[in-house]
């Protein structure tokens, strides 16, 4: 009779055992899934705030160079007296600055690249497209801006030359 009742204990323990296994591991499975699909969705909003960045970023950099040019150029505009090595030297900060500008540009077109196939083959949300699309608009826009700035430089550098 005791080796009945062992027996059916040890059965008992082995059926809970077993039963709280099976338990314990959906609960696990449940876990799994859930921070697996917690981890895609932030994978989505750091590629999407990634390209955000790297366009803005680069917008805001030229913004800059286009704002330090025209400062240039004005201060340019409003010297009076031509000096030869000044104009030498205003005529190199035209030079590296054109240069600076065409490798921005460059960049710019290899970003719009880059930002063209995440948009395809990442799931961005229809509103998060728009905003993609528009600042590479502002990009655009912000280049145009500086090549503006730019043509201005020449101008106000071709104004000192006549000052000679």
């Amino acid at each position: 009779m005791k080796r009945i009742v062992v027996i059916l204990i040890a059965l008992i323990v082995a059926i809970n055992v077993n039963a709280q296994e099976n338990s314990q591991s959906e609960d696990l499975n449940a876990r799994i899934d859930s921070l697996t699909t917690k981890l895609n969705q932030l994978q989505h909003d750091f590629d999407f705030l990634d390209c955000r960045y790297q366009i803005d970023k680069l917008t805001n950099d030229i913004k800059g160079f286009s704002t330090d040019i025209e400062m240039r150029s004005h201060s340019i505009s409003l010297d009076r007296v031509y000096l030869s090595p000044l104009y030498e030297s205003r005529k190199q900060l035209y030079t590296s600055s054109t240069t600076n500008l065409n490798a921005m540009k460059s960049y710019a077109e290899q970003l719009k690249l880059f930002l063209f196939m995440k948009l395809v083959t990442l799931n961005f949300t229809e509103k998060e497209q728009e905003l993609l699309k528009s600042s590479m608009k502002l990009l655009d826009k912000a280049v145009t801006s500086a090549e503006a700035s730019l043509d201005l430089l020449k101008a106000a550098l071709d104004g000192y030359k006549a000052l000679e």
